[in-house]
Parts: structure tokens; sequence; C-alpha cells
């Protein structure tokens, strides 16, 4: 069997909090109007599996894949 170390980076709850502020995706969130491109499951912390930050109009904000493998490889 084979155990390689792999590193993950992760975030915290209040983390994410300041980010999605930031990029003024807060209240989207939290209000539920944030969809995973891949699926189109709303995003939630509970099921919240990649951020991955992008550039848009000039700011930089996160698109948001759900914890579904098959979106989590897209």
């Amino acid at each position: 069997m084979n155990h390689d170390n792999v590193k993950v980076q992760a975030i915290i709850d209040t983390d994410l909090e300041k980010l999605l502020a930031q990029s003024n995706q807060l209240d989207d969130f939290i209000e539920g109007k944030i969809i995973c491109p891949v699926c189109g499951t709303v995003i939630t912390e509970d099921n919240i599996g990649i951020l991955y930050p992008i550039e848009h109009s000039g700011k930089i904000i996160f698109e948001m894949h759900c914890n579904n493998s098959n979106c989590l490889s897209k």
C-alpha cells in the first residue's frame, strides 16, 4: 500500500467569509445564489469543494465548484 503525503491547502470558515466579502460574493453565497458551473448545484458551506480565483471585470472573484468528484476534476 502506498502512503504518499499530499499537501492540501485549506481555509477555515472565517477566512472563507473574509475572502467572499472582499470579492463582494458573501451576500450571494449566503442567499444561495452561487452555483457550481459544472453541475448547477447551489454552493453551501457543506458542499463547497474548491475555489478558483479568476479575474472578472478587473476584479478578482472566486469560481466555486461543489465537492462532487466530477466537478472537482473540471
